[in-house]
């Protein structure tokens, strides 16, 4: 890892332990995705458990405002009472992590957990069957009737993993500059990306799904228009500066092999600021009857974003494969849109 301080000190870290259970993607079922949220307590499972690594390293020659570098994951040193977490998913198979946490009195600590590169053709391999096993199931559920609902394993599974903040109220921006010519060169399609973010917001404040459970939760959702600004994140995956307290969310560019980067950013326990940029170089459709290939449908793959800025972790992909907020996602499909029992007792939990 790579630590830049303001006086071009560079140091090299060791790796931390890896967790037990690491999250990880297969190559052909992908959600490369990059999470930069910014918090004010470590993620806490539905046991109670709290998810962060216990192995830190402390730097004391770290302040605010400095970077941190760990195998394609960039985060800034956060004010003090702030943490910082990143996770890079690689299209291989493989995941990065890192957190960042700065205390009241102003000690700077890292920890690592993820995948080390040198693993990534091993895991790729291991994954290879679990990922043909959820293509084989497949996640579409569509006009899946009430008789049959509980029978589904996504109605059944009660899996959820939580982060410290709530949402109650998220209110977005959409960066219409940004929009792929794909999509501007077609009739209405900049609309259909819109509505697309919208449905995925809606996913998760409305908690839809096929399980016949009905809306429990209270946080809402609001889009206030098309706007000039760009989400708050650079080109090489940072969280961009300080909030702006707008939440604006678009496509850019992004490092090689990534589809997404959130970042979130909290005070007193509630996001104030939670800007998502979409990879201008993954293929991407609005349209179930449209998609082909290697593409990704926007309201799958934003539902899954949005259940992380309204609180939500990850949760086990060889256990829990049936939920939105498992890492997998297959091309064309739409099984993130629907949220999965655990995903809404998560969210029932903290609203």
């Amino acid at each position: 890892m790579q630590v830049a301080h303001t006086g071009a000190q560079r140091a090299s870290l060791g790796r931390g332990s890896r967790p037990a259970a690491s999250l990880r993607i297969a190559a052909s079922a992908v959600l490369a995705t990059i999470l930069m949220i910014t918090m004010v307590a470590p993620a806490v499972g539905h046991d109670g458990t709290d998810h962060r690594s216990t192995d830190a390293v402390r730097a004391d020659y770290l302040r605010p405002g400095d970077r941190v570098f760990d195998h394609g994951i960039g985060v800034f040193v956060p004010p003090r009472g702030e943490t910082v977490w990143g996770e890079l998913k690689f299209e291989d198979g493989t995941s990065q992590t890192l957190q960042v946490e700065t205390t009241l009195d102003g000690a700077v600590r890292i920890y690592q957990f993820g995948d080390e590169l040198a693993d990534r053709s091993a895991l790729l391999a291991s994954d290879e069957a679990l990922a043909a096993s959820a293509q084989a199931v497949g996640p579409e559920t569509a006009g899946v009737d009430a008789t049959s609902a509980s029978s589904l394993a996504e109605c059944n599974d009660r899996a959820n993993n939580l982060y410290s903040w709530r949402t109650p109220k998220y209110q977005w921006r959409y960066a219409s500059g940004t929009t792929p010519s794909k999509f501007r060169n077609r009739s209405h399609g900049q609309r259909a990306v819109i509505n697309s973010i919208k449905r995925a917001v809606q996913n998760v404040t409305g908690e839809d799904n096929v399980c016949s459970r009905g809306d429990r939760i209270s946080a809402t959702k609001g889009y206030l228009g098309t706007t000039s600004r760009r989400p708050g994140v650079t080109s090489n995956g940072y969280c961009s500066g300080k909030a702006d307290g707008r939440s604006v969310i678009g496509f850019g560019d992004l490092p090689s092999r990534s589809i997404a980067v959130a970042c979130v950013r909290t005070s007193s326990g509630r996001t104030y600021d939670g800007d998502i940029k979409i990879s201008w170089h993954k293929a991407w459709e609005t349209r179930r009857s449209w998609c082909s290939g290697r593409e990704l449908m926007i309201e799958a793959g934003m539902t899954h974003e949005f259940g992380h800025i309204f609180g939500l972790a990850h949760v086990s992909s060889s256990s829990s494969w049936s939920l939105t907020m498992q890492p997998i996602v297959n091309y064309c499909t739409m099984g993130h849109a629907t949220l999965g029992l655990g995903d809404m007792l998560g969210l029932e939990r903290k609203y």
